[in-house]
């Protein structure tokens, strides 16, 4: 698939604009007949205001804001910084991680695509550090894949998806030691000196994007809401004498929902409509599976 330069576009409250070359006209990426004049923008500050509809996926004028007054669900406020619309990719990258930054905390339905983004959009997975080790996140697979060397792997328990999850990992070798080989030993740091316990925040939360669109959502619907990088503060070590490796043993071989991605819910839609076709045609119409 073709790979396409989002760096320099903007999201309002989940939908990708960019700017035409005279930086005068916003257009929406997906449906470029709707093209909004900024200089009808409200000024305000360091900001141009306006209003969205996320239902319509459309900027309102201040004039169609009153039509909205006695509706039931309002349009979304929005702000643009006016550095952007000025000085766009001119700006430095610690600028615009500024901006961003701002922009999240005091939730102005705005972000500015840069390099990053645009590469995540693309495909490219999120990387992780681990203890010097680079691994890229692929959290549909639900494992860690090193990347100089893709072959060395580190799994995840189903409910890592929402749960906190721990991982045993030698510093030594730079893989995962499974967990069913510590639960022998009373004293784990006399055995596996080189064996650190990390515990990782739900996988979800590390990679929002990569969730987003499990759930079959646009990749970009939180990007104004939730930072989408990895935070590898939430990454943390353990103490091996907190662990209770019998008890996680257990918790990770606790019998787990299956049907919690689009394709597992779609394949099993598909056998539910075999079974019911095979079972009318040996009893007619009777009865259906329910």
């Amino acid at each position: 698939m073709e790979r396409v330069d989002y760096k320099g576009m903007i999201v309002l409250h989940g939908d990708l604009f960019r700017f035409d070359q005279q930086r005068r006209y916003l257009i929406d990426q997906e449906n470029k007949q709707n093209r909004y004049d900024l200089s009808v923008f409200e000024r305000s500050g360091y900001y141009l205001k306006g209003l969205y509809d996320i239902r319509s996926h459309k900027v309102i004028s201040s004039s169609e804001a009153l039509i909205y007054a006695t509706a039931d669900k309002q349009p979304y406020p929005f702000k643009i910084p006016v550095a952007i619309v000025h000085k766009g990719e001119r700006l430095s990258d610690r600028v615009i991680n500024l901006i961003n930054n701002d922009s999240l905390k005091w939730k102005h339905g705005f972000y500015y695509v840069d390099q990053a983004l645009s590469d995540r959009l693309n495909g490219d997975l999120p990387t992780i550090d681990i203890y010097g080790t680079s691994f890229i996140l692929n959290i549909k697979e639900r494992e860690l894949s090193q990347v100089d060397l893709p072959e060395n792997k580190i799994c995840f328990p189903h409910r890592a998806m929402f749960e906190c999850s721990e991982i045993f990992y030698s510093t030594s070798r730079h893989t995962q030691v499974n967990v069913n080989s510590m639960v022998m030993f009373p004293n784990l740091k006399e055995f596996h000196p080189d064996v650190e316990c990390i515990l990782f925040p739900p996988l979800q939360e590390m990679d929002m994007i990569g969730y987003i669109q499990l759930s079959e959502m646009k990749a970009t619907a939180m990007v104004c809401e939730i930072p989408w990088q990895p935070d590898q503060s939430k990454i943390r070590t353990m103490n091996l004498k907190d662990v209770d490796i019998a008890s996680l043993l257990l918790k990770n071989l606790r019998q787990q929902p299956q049907v919690t991605r689009p394709d597992d819910i779609k394949q099993s839609a598909q056998q539910k409509e075999k079974q019911t076709e095979k079972y009318t045609r040996k009893n007619g119409n009777k009865r259906k599976l329910s």
